[in-house]
């Protein structure tokens, strides 16, 4: 058990360290998948996606920006994009997934014909919202594991702003 609380611990630290690069290459991922899907597969993009790109997008940008100019106070604005998306793309989801009667064109396609094979592997545009809900949870969990709050001084910074 103790072994294992260690191997834990230095990932947590290498986590805490390279967090802005890890939040980047996961943004960026997912920004080249939602755009080559649209681009280059062809598939329709609808409200909820739009949304989900509005949310991820600026992700991107942001990670990047905080990497170039080595600021760690930019993450938090990362948090108030990824959370929100996280709630979007998991009622995508579940909008999809359950066959909900909400219309085509909003979260659904309208024809089923929009597949692709790859490899024997069947991708689906319902596929999309899971991966980008994965994204969105792997941003959130990289930031809030790799900022931890300091609590040892917790009234000295209070007080600062005073």
């Amino acid at each position: 058990m103790i072994r294992i609380r260690e191997v834990l611990g230095r990932i947590s630290e290498k986590v805490s360290f390279y967090d802005r690069q890890i939040v980047y290459l996961i943004s960026l991922t997912a920004s080249l998948g939602s755009l080559s899907a649209s681009m280059i597969f062809g598939w329709d993009t609808f409200a909820l996606s739009l949304a989900q790109r509005i949310l991820m997008y600026p992700v991107v940008v942001i990670s990047g920006l905080g990497i170039l100019l080595d600021r760690e106070d930019l993450m938090t604005w990362i948090l108030v994009l990824s959370v929100p998306g996280m709630a979007v793309s998991l009622y995508h989801y579940l909008n999809v997934r359950l066959d909900t009667l909400i219309g085509c064109g909003f979260a659904l396609p309208c024809s089923t014909a929009s597949r692709i094979v790859v490899n024997g592997f069947t991708l689906r545009p319902m596929y999309l919202p899971l991966l980008a809900f994965f994204a969105f949870t792997l941003i959130t969990a990289v930031l809030l594991l790799g900022h931890r709050p300091d609590i040892n001084n917790v009234k000295e910074k209070a007080y600062s702003w005073i």
